[in-house]
Formats: structure tokens, C-alpha cells, sequence
């Protein structure tokens, strides 16, 4: 399987290295290399490709225009959907799958093996709060509790690191316009 790999994080290449290992049958190609070797975007199976980047969501529009039927996993840290389309559109004319960054390497390897499972994030735009459980992955020092909606503080990092992810975090809630009500200063309720 040829994958071409629009993305410029580390951590997606890292993954990449990883799974290079033990799939011999998956080839993975960058941008540069579809210049150099005169590929086209109709030779590869699958496109993973973080559309943060300006140039990476021109390639991203050129596929959805003329390559309909290409397999796509979008990465992205947005809480915003990937394209202008609702979820069944997406999933069933445009072949796209999404995953939130930073992208967990099970989730991704089972996705490019087996792509055909549902996206984990189908309908989760409708409401944000629903997001919550992934959004605070990329914090190191906040926790979230799936039953009561409550994110706190771990108390075992430094509190420089705490106080600035948790405000980082209120920000995220309020650029989306999540509910949520702050408890004192290392916890707060996800409404």
C-alpha cells in the first residue's frame, strides 16, 4: 500500500518509523518525494495529511475535488471539522477518516490497517464537550473523569505547569464555546 504523508510533526513520522518495522507492504512517501519521483495523487491508497498547513490543505481540496473516492485520515489539533461537509457525508462520498492530535499510534496504525471502521470522531462536532476526553491528551498535567465531567489538576507536577496548561485548557473550552463551570483553581465541570 503506498501512503503519502502530508504532515511535518515528529510524532507522526516517530509513528511512521514504527510501523515501517513490521509492515513491509506499506510504503509511506512525503511531499517531496511525489516532486522528485513524479508521482501523482491517484498512486497512492491512502493520504494522511495535517491541514494546519497552509500547503497541505491545498493538496487536501485538490484531492476532495478530484480524487473523490482516495482514502484520507486528516490529523489535526482542531475542534473544527475538517471540511464543509456534515459526518455521513465525509465518511461515505469522501472516503475520510479524522483523528485529534496528538494521534495516539494504536488508533492510527488500526486505521490505516483496517480503514474502514467507523471514525471515532463521527457526529462529535455537533458537540464539542463530546471532545473533551481527547482534547485533554495534550495536557500533561490535567486529568478528566468520563462520569462526572470533571477536569482537575494533578497535584504531582509543578504548579507552574499546571496553572499554565489548565488556563490553556479554559481557553480551548471557550474559543469552541463549551460549557463549563470552574470549582476553584484546579478543577472545573464540563456542562
Amino acid at each position: 500500500m503506498n501512503i503519502l504523508i502530508l504532515d511535518k510533526d515528529e510524532l507522526t513520522w516517530q509513528a511512521i518509523g514504527y510501523f515501517k518495522e513490521f509492515e513491509r507492504d506499506w510504503n509511506f512517501f512525503d511531499y517531496s518525494s511525489i516532486v522528485k519521483n513524479r508521482f501523482i495523487l491517484a498512486d497512492f491508497d491512502l493520504v494522511i495529511v495535517d491541514i494546519a498547513d497552509c500547503e497541505n490543505q491545498r493538496i487536501y481540496e485538490k484531492i476532495l475535488n478530484d480524487y473523490r473516492e482516495k482514502k484520507i485520515i486528516v490529523l489535526s489539533e482542531s475542534l473544527q471539522r475538517c471540511n464543509r461537509y456534515d459526518c455521513n457525508t465525509c465518511e461515505q462520498q469522501n472516503n475520510i477518516k479524522r483523528l485529534m492530535k496528538p494521534v495516539e499510534l494504536n488508533t492510527l496504525y488500526t486505521l490505516i490497517s483496517s480503514f474502514d471502521v467507523k471514525c471515532d470522531f463521527f457526529d462529535a462536532f455537533e458537540n464539542i464537550s463530546s471532545l473533551v476526553e481527547s482534547i485533554i491528551k495534550r495536557y500533561r498535567s490535567l486529568l478528566y473523569d468520563t462520569q462526572t465531567k470533571e477536569v482537575r489538576v494533578n497535584l504531582n507536577v509543578p504548579t507552574n505547569l499546571y496553572t499554565q496548561e489548565f488556563v490553556s485548557f479554559i481557553n480551548v473550552l471557550e474559543q469552541n464555546s463549551v460549557a463549563y463551570s470552574i470549582i476553584d483553581e484546579t478543577k472545573l465541570i464540563i456542562r
